[in-house]
């Protein structure tokens, strides 16, 4: 497999949806008018107003103290791979408390969730592709690949660990089909969704000949990653997310971007840079696919939640002052929510928010449970919700 080459171009379009605001504090605005929430609507009777108004990331963690689990993570075929996020897991002792609560938005009305039968009839012959860094791979496909297995049985059709040219990482992608319904599951591990290196040769030339670490990277944020950019005509939809690897911790990784005026390195206060650019790439790419007539998945972006420091000490879910404070303190969150606003505002693509909804619920991480991963959420768990709005999102564009 080699580098996408694919000629970018920056045809303007109408944007899929009204993405104006730049900053986190306009994206997390009351009202109408905030421009990562909308989808659908309910009416009375529980059926959605397709095109009204729904603010997912904006609602409440109920506690449903009798509710059944969506599926049992020891019985999932995915999370065998991950299981590092299997919190039911008999080595890993947790209280299943974390798990007796839903996320209900406050203005969407009516039923609200991911139905994996009716998702299955909708995406009957079908190509489903989840493209991003861990929390794609290890959290969001696996929570919908979990959920359909409860309904249909979903095998594995290949586990590829297949190594680019160039790149020096080995890339795990997983192709899953439901054969009930011919629907293929593509989960394709893609840090940056940007060409990235990661050879000795090439770290060393650009830091003085020291050694590199194992998350050092040269990405060249003017071209896409061909392990998921080359097949983007296969996908009927697709589903991105990047972020937390962007940040460069001084202490820690290194990180290099090329952009056509050379290689840089990107400071730790000027990384949202480099991220804007790099989704600037992206949004780029399939607003021009689309311009060209081309194939074209119905594509999203999930809007990846922060890291939350510490989480070992949270047993309980945060209220929404304590959250939205954690949301303005966290960095990351300041400065990836409005970078991916301005890159895909004229983008066909829909952002999914999830950040201020997961934020509520640090006890739900894997790191609550002793360990130090503070970053991946358990399974069953948080991740759950982000296929709630996912699923929600998709009725609305496709009018089921």
């Amino acid at each position: 497999m080699h580098a996408s080459t694919t000629e970018l171009t920056t045809t303007e379009l109408t944007s899929t949806t009204d993405l104006t605001a730049t900053t986190t504090e306009q994206i997390f605005a009351s009202g109408s008018n905030s421009p990562l929430a909308r989808g659908t609507n309910a009416t009375a009777g529980g059926r959605r107003k397709l095109g009204a108004a729904c603010k997912y990331d904006e609602g409440q963690w109920e506690a449903q103290p009798k509710a059944q689990m969506r599926y049992h993570s020891n019985y999932c075929p995915l999370l065998r791979t991950v299981g590092a996020v299997n919190c039911l897991n008999p080595k890993k002792p947790r209280s299943p408390k974390y798990l007796r609560f839903k996320w209900v938005p406050s203005s969407c009305g009516g039923s609200f969730g991911f139905n994996a039968r009716e998702f299955l009839t909708r995406m009957r012959n079908k190509v489903v592709a989840s493209v991003g860094d861990s929390l794609s791979y290890e959290n969001f496909m696996p929570s919908i690949v979990c959920q359909l297995n409860e309904v249909a049985r979903v095998e594995t059709a290949d586990d590829l660990l297949g190594k680019l040219a160039g790149r020096g990482l080995l890339v795990p992608t997983h192709i899953m089909r439901v054969r009930a319904y011919n629907v293929t599951l593509v989960n394709i591990w893609s840090t940056f969704l940007n060409l990235y290196r990661h050879d000795d040769k090439t770290l060393r030339q650009y830091n003085g000949g020291v050694k590199p670490t194992a998350e050092d990277a040269v990405v060249d944020v003017s071209r896409l990653d061909a392990t998921w950019a080359d097949h983007v005509g296969q996908y009927h939809v697709l589903v991105l997310q990047s972020a937390a690897h962007w940040r460069a911790k001084p202490t820690k990784w290194r990180r290099y971007f090329v952009d056509g005026s050379g290689v840089r390195k990107w400071p730790e206060k000027k990384y949202s840079k480099a991220f804007f650019m790099g989704m600037k790439t992206v949004a780029d790419f399939l607003a021009a696919r689309k311009a060209k007539g081309g194939s074209m998945p119905l594509s999203y972006f999930v809007s990846a939640p922060a890291a939350i420091d510490g989480c070992g000490k949270y047993t309980t879910a945060l209220g929404q002052s304590k959250a939205d404070t954690m949301v303005a303190k966290n960095r990351q969150a300041m400065v990836f929510l409005p970078a991916q606003v301005r890159a895909f505002r004229k983008a066909p693509v829909k952002i999914i928010q999830v950040t201020r909804s997961t934020m509520y619920r640090p006890d739900a991480l894997v790191g609550a449970s002793g360990n130090d991963d503070c970053v991946h959420w358990c399974l069953p768990g948080v991740p759950d919700s982000w296929t709630d709005m996912f699923y929600e999102q998709l009725r609305a564009d496709m009018g089921f």
